[in-house]
């Protein structure tokens, strides 16, 4: 790939062909190069994630450990550093989808932090005065 030039939101266009279309323009963008391997593309809005492999590389990826995909569904992470000033729910409580969570200030500015869906609070792991 070191004859690959493209720069951040390059666009690209190809042609593809098959039986049921036959042959079509598609136009890609490419959105960046992260690492060695992997490059970020947009096609049709959804943002797609390529890798490409020397030879070498290929050959040696079978040994490698699967990346450890961390399921962040659960739980709530803070939008950016800052303390957390009030806690509008308690364990046991039933959300609905929008309602308030809890207050935290950054950068001298509160935010509230709301559910983005409906649900029952199993625990709370912080507390006022809280860093996040």
């Amino acid at each position: 790939m070191s004859d690959f030039n493209y720069k951040h939101n390059s666009l690209i266009k190809f042609k593809s062909e098959d039986s049921t279309h036959g042959i079509r323009s598609h136009m890609i963008q490419f959105h960046g190069l992260t690492g060695e391997v992997a490059y970020k593309w947009v096609y049709n809005g959804t943002q797609v994630t390529t890798k490409v492999y020397g030879k070498r590389q290929f050959d040696l990826k079978q040994y490698m450990a699967p990346p450890v995909v961390i399921d962040y569904g659960r739980v709530i992470m803070a939008p950016m550093p800052g303390a957390i000033v009030n806690i509008c729910v308690e364990v046991g409580d039933t959300i609905e989808d929008g309602q308030d969570l809890l207050t935290m200030e950054a950068m001298k500015m509160q935010n509230l932090i709301k559910s983005e869906r409906c649900g029952v609070i199993k625990a709370i792991n912080i507390k006022e005065g809280d860093a996040v």
